[in-house]
């Protein structure tokens, strides 16, 4: 389980709810570490109550209250899916508590159609994405596809600040650690080991 942010949770309700066409839906998701931030959240343009949940209990007190002021609600969920009720789960969007997908949620903050696989299947780049999500979120790409480049120029805009033009991933790389660039003289924390290497890997700059 991991520590959602307020924008990784919005991009995964949004995600869900297109699986299901129930409206007022409570949504539940796996989750850790409870839940410091507002208690309600605009998702798709409607206000969440958001419910930090660690047993039956207490989900049952947010189903109620979310039904008694009649607002969809999300459940951040410590509680194990086998220690609740049937009556809880049915209440649930889809009838049951959703694990977070990065792909989900990549998905919904690039307003994309399409995810490359290579994204995906690196865990550096998408929980780097996931945490430097800017407030405002990323640009919608263009043609509705996030492919690997795209990717890498989001996440390291994020990191470096905007490069000074259009850049193939290997240039990328190269620019963001040129410490007479722009990007040098960023007063942000340094990618992760994970994330250069992985960059590397993904534009051939790596080691044979």
């Amino acid at each position: 389980m991991i520590r959602l942010t307020a924008g990784q949770i919005k991009a995964q309700v949004s995600a869900i709810r297109k699986k299901t066409r129930k409206e007022g839906c409570a949504f539940a998701i796996r989750t850790s570490g409870g839940w410091s931030g507002p208690e309600r959240l605009p998702i798709d343009g409607v206000e969440h109550l958001i419910f930090p949940c660690a047993s039956d209990l207490q989900m049952r007190e947010a189903l109620h209250r979310a039904a008694h002021e009649h607002m969809p609600s999300v459940l951040l969920c410590s509680v194990d899916a086998e220690k609740l009720g049937e009556d809880v789960i049915s209440r649930l969007a889809k009838g049951r508590v959703f694990n977070p997908k990065p792909g989900e949620m990549l998905t919904e903050l690039f307003s994309a159609r399409v995810i490359d696989p290579r994204v995906v299947s690196s865990k550096a780049l998408t929980e780097a994405l996931l945490y430097r999500m800017p407030a405002e979120g990323y640009k919608p790409v263009a043609g509705g596809t996030l492919d690997i480049q795209q990717a890498w120029a989001a996440l390291l805009e994020q990191i470096f600040g905007p490069s000074p033009e259009p850049l193939d991933l290997a240039q990328m790389l190269t620019w963001s650690r040129n410490p007479a660039s722009d990007a040098g003289s960023v007063r942000t924390a340094p990618a992760p080991r994970s994330v250069r290497n992985s960059s590397s890997a993904a534009s051939g700059t790596g080691r044979a």
